[in-house]
């Protein structure tokens, strides 16, 4: 195998000749297109649908009195969580 060369080729789309992948060119549709066929078609873009005011200005959201009482609530039971077997730790030396 000494001296031979390797080409990487694939098919064309629309013509269905394998060409060399250096003479292929990548359609909006993922397909390959050689350059003697005329290369990929060109597509228009889509349209965008017309966007509401209200999306456009992000709020954040209000926070209740109920969220803070539930991050103090989390707050106290991991403390107690830690503090009694650190407790029995500590009282066995």
């Amino acid at each position: 195998m000494h001296g031979w060369a390797t080409l990487d080729t694939a098919r064309c789309a629309r013509c269905r000749i394998y060409t060399a992948t250096s003479d292929l060119t990548l359609g909006g549709d993922g397909q390959p297109y050689c350059s003697p066929c005329g290369g990929p078609p060109v597509v228009a873009p889509p349209a965008s649908p017309a966007r509401r005011a209200s999306e456009d200005a992000w709020t954040e959201p209000a926070r209740s009195r109920l969220e803070r009482r539930a991050r103090v609530a989390v707050a106290a039971m991991l403390v107690v969580t830690f503090a009694f077997p650190l407790a029995a730790c500590v009282s066995q030396l």
